[in-house]
């Protein structure tokens, strides 16, 4: 009976995990509406790695879009394992007698770790873009 109650299980986002999504979401959307409107500013070359000014290795144009579209993929897939979290989340970090209250928890990790990665990602990326939009 227990399984059965695990293996339906729908339950409402907390207000963390929502707040997280749509700023990551947003914060993506206004990246790529700034590449979009930037395209035509950004130099043929931009830097890929520097250090304190020091451009270490250049890429073209479409290098870019590396970073942006890559966190984007990452909260798609995120997204879909914590969609489904009793056939993908099994982390063991919050063991917990109540099945339930353990995928919760391990939903709303999941979530953080998620939306973590793609404020990193975007950072770098307005990083990148406006030092190379400095240049």
């Amino acid at each position: 009976m227990e399984g059965e109650k695990i293996l339906k299980f729908k339950h409402q986002k907390t207000n963390l995990e929502k707040y997280l999504n749509i700023i990551s979401l947003t914060l993506l959307v206004i990246l790529f509406l700034f590449l979009f409107v930037k395209w035509s500013s950004l130099p043929n070359n931009i830097p890929l790695k520097y250090d304190n000014e020091v451009v270490l290795e250049w890429g073209n144009k479409i290098s870019a879009l590396g970073l942006p579209v890559f966190a984007t993929l990452n909260w798609i897939m995120f997204t879909s394992v914590e969609n489904h979290p009793v056939d993908n989340i099994n982390l063991g970090v919050f063991k917990n007698d109540n099945k339930t209250k353990e995928l919760i928890y391990n939903r709303i990790l999941v979530n953080i770790i998620k939306n973590s990665i793609v404020l990193i990602l975007v950072f770098y990326s307005c990083k990148n873009l406006l030092f190379s939009l400095s240049m």
